[in-house]
């Protein structure tokens, strides 16, 4: 199977060398998410910010590489990795944007894509990739099981540390110093997320 390396804007040099990962990684059903936008639609947000934004850095894929990335450089479960790397398979081509079309989905909670989660990720082809390596999916399909990856606002999780220190870079919110400076200080203590220095917690709230 063909190794996947990039370099990507919060990480750098990224290689993917673990099997279920490239796997995963390299079907059709995640390959679609380097067309899903995280934003909504680019054009649009290419003209209210004024700025050229990078369509691959700014899509789910890359997101869902990070969270994945994340969770691996601080360590957690392999099965929470998974998780982080699929967490976002099912959203539509306008992400969040489908919130205000269906009636299903909810303009306070932005919950469509987690509503169908379940039922998407089933009918693809990423439970027998899991199986195939020995992994649950219904275990890696339930968020409640890995806290690390996913909390509810306004508690931190791997989820929103790349999503928003993804959106900083791009946005230039951020240095790379800055970007470097958070990620060093955060820890995972018992399954939370927490800042070693008061000073860089309170900058990366703020630039939330």
């Amino acid at each position: 199977m063909k190794k996947i390396n990039y370099t990507d804007i919060v990480y750098g040099k990224i290689r993917i060398d673990t099997p279920v990962v490239e796997e995963i990684i390299q079907s059709e059903y995640f390959q679609r998410l380097k067309d899903v936008n995280q934003g909504g639609y680019l054009p649009l947000w290419k003209k209210l910010c004024n700025m050229e934004i990078d369509s691959f850095e700014y899509s789910r894929f890359t997101h869902s590489v990070g969270v994945y990335t994340l969770l691996k450089k601080y360590k957690a479960p392999i099965e929470e990795q998974l998780y982080g790397l699929i967490h976002d398979l099912s959203h539509t081509s306008f992400s969040h944007c489908i919130d205000y079309v269906m009636k299903e989905g909810s303009q306070k909670k932005h919950d469509y894509q987690d509503n169908s989660f379940h039922a998407y990720v089933n009918q693809t082809n990423i439970p027998e990739i899991l199986e195939k390596y020995g992994y649950s999916t219904k275990k890696i399909l339930d968020e409640t099981n890995f806290s690390i990856a996913e909390k509810d606002l306004p508690d931190l999780c791997a989820d929103r540390v790349d999503y928003s220190l993804r959106e900083g870079l791009i946005y230039k919110e951020i240095t790379e110093e800055e970007k470097n400076s958070i990620l060093y200080n955060l820890e995972v203590i018992n399954n939370d997320w927490v800042f070693k220095d008061f000073d860089v917690a309170k900058k990366y709230s703020k630039m939330f």
